[in-house]
């Protein structure tokens, strides 16, 4: 039985993984690097450590801390005044709540950046619980982020539908035995997602399907 719905944040709720991957570029270039497009996409989806690592090969003797802090100037500024949404993102919630389902939001993302962007996109208040990167739970793709935010919320992780873009997300919510759903952004699905998916929809507009079916 379905009681709680768990969203990841960028690329599913927010349309900010195209300024993200903007961010990787404009911060290499501050060092005098030139990342491409396909390049900056790489890193999506991936643990801090692949992440950082595939930078590394990119771009040797890169500065990763001061990539870091561009990387985040860049990212902030680019958001200061408005977050742009993804479709059907707020109905996706909405609906959920007309249905007596709970909702959180499980990003690895900081408190602060999470606050900020659910001030902006008038989301605040819509969840029942959030869990951030600056919560102590081990980073996707290990299961702690979403077995906390189950525990938040008063659930058993097997009653949460998760709602994921990225690889890590989507193993880190289907090892905590959760129903896992792949909202497709920059990455498109694939049939190598199935061993750690139940399946995908092609956006937010058919979530509403699955809180009847579950």
């Amino acid at each position: 039985m379905l009681k709680a719905v768990i969203f990841d944040m960028d690329g599913v709720l927010f349309d900010t993984e195209p300024i993200g991957v903007n961010a990787n570029i404009e911060a290499a270039k501050r060092q005098g690097f030139v990342m491409t497009y396909k390049e900056s996409l790489s890193t999506l989806g991936q643990t801090a450590e692949r992440s950082l690592k595939i930078l590394k090969d990119l771009l040797p003797g890169l500065d990763i801390d001061k990539f870091n802090l561009d990387y985040a100037e860049y990212l902030d500024g680019a958001t200061k005044c408005s977050v742009p949404l993804k479709p059907y993102a707020k109905e996706a919630i909405t609906m959920a709540k007309d249905c007596n389902i709970l909702c959180a939001l499980c990003s690895s993302n900081s408190k602060d950046r999470i606050d900020r962007y659910l001030r902006l996109s008038g989301f605040t208040g819509l969840f029942d619980a959030i869990v951030s990167g600056d919560d102590g739970a081990k980073s996707k793709p290990a299961p702690d982020m979403y077995l906390l935010t189950a525990e938040k919320l008063g659930v058993l992780p097997e009653h949460c539908l998760v709602f994921e873009d990225s690889t890590a997300g989507l193993k880190a919510a289907y090892t905590a035995q959760m129903k896992t759903y792949m909202v497709p952004d920059l990455l498109p699905y694939s049939e190598e997602y199935a061993a750690f998916s139940h399946g995908f929809i092609s956006s937010l507009k058919d979530a509403p399907q699955l809180y009847k079916l579950l």
